[in-house]
């Protein structure tokens, strides 16, 4: 007599269910650890439309920010923004207006980094298309001797799509601890360049496998004062060969 298996059904549908775990694992072994402390900017909830923290601001830099206010003040700006933007953020629902009040701003965050390790820093940026049709920003990682440097500028946001753009590149570390940074370069009538979903991993580090200890976040983000003598001069060196290669910035009208 043959017995014929009654449960066939049920091995393959643990075998789908089995793979499809498999699969989901996969997928989360592949998204890179964030170095950074609140790089979208949603661990710090704004009252509505935006929250101005810095010198000379509303408010003070609350717990849990991340980030260091090194220049005048920034706005945490909401989904629907001071303009009442449709648009939104490229990332959940907050952003950063790179200016509080006036024409200027900036924001820094230290983390631990391994010498000689490569490290990915990506982020988005758009324009405060309300105040500043035009903006631009220098950025910088300061890491020992490893450093770099550019500038964005964006031109094309708008009340209904903020137009997001990314920007790419990777460094490597010379030292352990390593200063991210963004300062205003263009900016007017309280706005500037918007930031958002900002990270730094480390190459080949995943969420299963994590990077090594010294590449976690410093819980006060704060930089070193001789880092910012660095960096400045850092955006005063980029500056310059920007104007030796003729790169033209827009004028204030």
């Amino acid at each position: 007599m043959i017995i014929r298996p009654t449960h066939s059904k049920t091995l393959t549908v643990g075998a789908l269910v089995a793979a499809s775990i498999l699969a989901l694992s996969a997928n989360q072994a592949n998204a890179a650890i964030n170095l950074l402390a609140n790089g979208g900017f949603e661990d710090f909830a704004s009252s509505p439309n935006y929250y101005n923290v810095g010198t000379n601001g509303d408010h003070a830099t609350p717990a849990g920010f991340g980030w260091s206010v090194i220049d005048n003040n920034v706005d945490l700006v909401t989904y629907a923004g001071i303009y009442g933007a449709t648009g939104g953020a490229q990332f959940g629902d907050q952003f950063l207006d790179l200016v509080g009040y006036n024409d200027t701003g900036g924001i820094a965050q230290s983390f631990k980094t391994d010498v000689g390790a490569s490290y990915t820093l990506t982020f988005s940026y758009a324009n405060n298309y309300g105040s500043a049709p035009f903006a631009a920003a220098d950025f910088g990682v300061l890491s020992g001797g490893a450093q770099l440097f550019g500038n964005v500028s964006h031109t094309s946001s708008s009340r209904s799509d903020l137009d997001w753009s990314t920007y790419t590149s990777q460094f490597i570390a010379g030292d352990t601890v390593s200063t991210l940074s963004f300062l205003t370069t263009f900016g007017e009538d309280s706005g500037g360049i918007y930031l958002d979903n900002v990270s730094v991993t480390r190459s080949g580090a995943t969420e299963q496998e994590p990077p090594p200890i010294d590449s976690q976040p410093i819980s006060s983000g704060v930089p070193e004062p001789s880092t910012w003598a660095m960096l400045i001069s850092g955006f005063g060196m980029m500056g310059l060969s920007l104007r030796r290669r003729g790169v033209m910035i827009r004028a204030r009208a």
